[in-house]
């Protein structure tokens, strides 16, 4: 699946989940989702009710494209990080780092904001001043506001 079909699918999901208990219905419908979509992927995330045996690993929610091995990981598709509890920019941009730090076709930032859209900005500057980040590197970003709407903007390093 191409990363725009993976972008594509993940902010559906991610904006039905804005009408129930999001922080429970996110990572339950994004296992579902993979699951059915991406048969092969390998898929790590927070406890879920779809699959309670999935436990978190280096992001909260990760698919994965299996290598020769069961332990063996030949790409990152998915890397997804959220801040769900902490709306203070302090605590969206340490689980954001994580992500600028990482490999993945696809970077996920999902977090709740009074400003949402100052965040994403906010979060959009260090990637660009970023060493780590890379020319090409993909972003989702994924705020929620006060009203319990999404606001979505894919960002490409340039």
């Amino acid at each position: 699946m191409k990363t725009s079909e993976l972008e594509a699918n993940i902010t559906r999901i991610l904006a039905s989940a804005s009408k129930q208990d999001w922080t429970d219905g996110i990572f339950t419908a994004l296992t579902v989702w993979a699951y059915k979509d991406l048969p092969s992927a390998v898929v790590w995330c927070k406890k879920n009710e779809h699959d309670p045996t999935l436990s978190g690993w280096l992001y909260d929610f990760m698919i994965a494209e299996p290598g020769e091995t069961s332990n063996d990981i030949k790409s990152v598709l998915v890397a997804l990080e959220s801040e769900l509890s902490d709306l203070s920019f302090g605590g969206i941009k340490h689980d954001f780092y994580k992500l600028v730090q990482g490999r993945s076709g696809l970077r996920v930032m999902v977090f709740r904001s009074m400003n949402v859209e100052r965040t994403i900005g906010d979060l959009i500057a260090i990637l660009e001043n970023s060493p780590m980040s890379v020319t090409g590197d993909r972003y989702l970003f994924a705020g929620r506001n006060d009203e319990h709407v999404f606001t979505f903007k894919s960002h490409t390093k340039g």
